[in-house]
């Protein structure tokens, strides 16, 4: 699992040097999905868990997304004041 991660690690890094920034940010959350997931299957003991675990944790990220969309609205509709 270690050398897996390290290798997302280096495909996450060596992706911003090949690929447009779009492209390149676009792999790096993709491989950071990924770790993550590798992470909480290995190191946390995920895996050994029932599926109930794993709908409440889904659950909470779905929330947690909502927030952030019904947030960005409001943010980034501000006026903001440049300095001349």
């Amino acid at each position: 699992v270690y050398l897996r991660l390290l290798l997302l690690f280096g495909t996450s890094l060596l992706s911003a040097y090949f690929f447009s920034i779009g492209i390149a940010i676009a792999i790096i959350f993709f491989v950071a999905i990924i770790q993550a997931g590798l992470v909480l299957r290995n190191f946390m003991h995920l895996k050994y868990e029932p599926i109930l675990v794993w709908i409440v944790a889904i659950s909470v990220l779905f929330t947690l997304l909502m927030l952030f969309y019904g947030v960005y609205v409001d943010i980034t509709t501000v006026p903001h004041d440049v300095a001349k």
